[in-house]
């Protein structure tokens, strides 16, 4: 769930603004990974497979990244009665970060990462977003 918290400010699109702090479900363009032992959790989606107006609505922020303040959240969706009300189960917020101009990673970085990964046995899928209920 993104909330730009300062959406009104940075002259965005009001056909925009309807979405803004709306959940959105992510299921066929998602996965979530754990580390060995349980040393971490990644979400990872997949936003290239997001629908056209979706991609061309974010990919219309670009320019106003470096000026974006976002909350957001996560949550994994209840079914059942005893999995309700949904809790937030990650936050963040994220101050004026540029997702589009981020620095390549060196030959030298990707090594160093690579030999990490090992070293953690890698990642094991738990479970992808279309999996489950």
């Amino acid at each position: 769930m993104p909330w730009m918290q300062n959406f009104r400010e940075l002259g965005l699109p009001t056909l925009l603004e309807g979405y803004n702090g709306k959940p959105a479900l992510i299921k066929a363009t998602g996965t979530v990974c754990r580390g060995k032992d349980n040393a971490f959790l990644e979400m990872c989606i997949n936003v290239h497979s997001f629908p056209v107006l979706t991609r061309k609505s974010i990919h219309s922020l670009r320019g106003k990244m470096k000026q974006m303040v976002v909350h957001l959240g996560t949550t994994i969706e209840g079914h059942a009665d005893d999995e309700l009300p949904e809790r937030i189960a990650f936050c963040c917020r994220l101050i004026r970060v540029d997702g589009f101009e981020s620095p390549l990673l060196s030959a030298e970085t990707i090594s160093w990462l690579q030999k990490q990964a090992k070293h953690l046995n890698n990642n094991v899928v738990v479970e992808t977003a279309t999996s489950g209920k």
